[in-house]
């Protein structure tokens, strides 16, 4: 489970491989170094996460920057603990879903903030969580 460069994800944090979780860690290091949540079930895991990315964006709106990065933690926690669990008929959305949390993690420890951009992201991640969770419901109706 590699990280994928994307151009800006090089900055000054490509020495630090191995190192602790720090602000400058490269693009990837924050989620990779999630501990996956502890769930009870992935249904209610895909809830407690879409209520999380509501949460953030209200967040980044009222500029609360510590509020934020633990929304971004926690989001990354819950995927960690999903993902896993998730079929592997739906490995477009979530690869989708977690390049996307990669991203809004590593983001959301940058400053200046580019809110338009945290926005954007944490836009992204509600749609595919619904989709996500649309297509749970749906294999569950279906079993």
């Amino acid at each position: 489970m590699g990280c994928s460069a994307s151009g800006e994800s090089g900055k000054a944090a490509t020495t630090q491989q191995g190192a602790k979780q720090t602000e400058t860690a490269p693009k990837g290091d924050r989620l990779a170094k999630a501990a996956p949540a502890a769930i009870t079930d992935v249904t209610t895991a895909l809830s407690d996460m879409t209520s999380k990315v509501k949460a953030y964006k209200q967040a980044i709106e009222s500029d609360q920057a510590d509020e934020a990065k633990k929304l971004a933690d926690e989001i990354g926690s819950l995927w960690n603990a999903v993902k896993p669990k998730l079929p592997a008929d739906q490995a477009e959305g979530q690869q989708t879903i977690h390049e996307d949390v990669s991203a809004l993690m590593e983001e959301t420890y940058q400053e200046p903030w580019d809110k338009e951009r945290l926005i954007l992201l944490d836009y992204k991640i509600y749609q595919s969580l619904r989709d996500v969770r649309q297509a749970q419901e749906d294999q569950s109706t279906n079993n």
